[in-house]
């Protein structure tokens, strides 16, 4: 067993030519590892990958360009980044190699996840125009409330198959 692996979710998404002899190789090879295997449906675990992983390399790579521009006239913002800015923009450190090709392979999951994301943008922005201090608390709260319940979510053991 590997102490990395342990409880880990390993997600397979086996198509319609995947033999069941590959399959069950692959979970022999996660039980061995100690991980929790989930079956997903491959447009699925596209669309959650592009949520959960693509669209976070975005937003930390977006990050960095809009600090760029600011220190093109003031390079001071380098000096006051702190913590914050640093857990935020950690992805963009990511290879380009690896992450241009997980983005075009997943492009239309991608665009989707970056569209719902515009909405969120927009939607605070238009909060702030109309200075709604009351309706960005709200908002501002029941993001943390959904972190804070992420985070404590205990991982439990997936089921063998997961669907639509």
């Amino acid at each position: 067993m590997c102490i990395r692996a342990r409880d880990k979710t390993f997600v397979l998404c086996p198509l319609p030519r995947t033999s069941p002899a590959s399959l069950s190789t692959g979970l022999a090879l996660i039980a061995a590892l100690g991980g929790q295997p989930l079956i997903l449906d491959p447009a699925r675990h596209d669309r959650l990958v592009a949520t959960i992983s693509h669209l976070p390399y975005l937003l930390s790579a977006a990050l960095i360009q809009v600090a760029a521009q600011v220190g093109e006239t003031d390079d001071r913002v380098w000096q006051v980044a702190a913590s914050g800015f640093r857990d935020m923009s950690r992805l963009a450190g990511s290879d380009p190699a690896m992450m241009l090709d997980i983005l075009l392979t997943n492009a239309p999951a991608v665009r989707a996840a970056l569209a719902a994301l515009r909405t969120q943008l927009e939607q605070m922005d238009a909060w702030l125009a109309a200075d709604d201090e009351a309706a960005l608390r709200l908002a501002l709260h029941a993001v943390q409330a959904q972190r804070h319940a992420s985070v404590r979510q205990p991982r439990r053991a997936a089921p063998a198959v997961e669907t639509a």
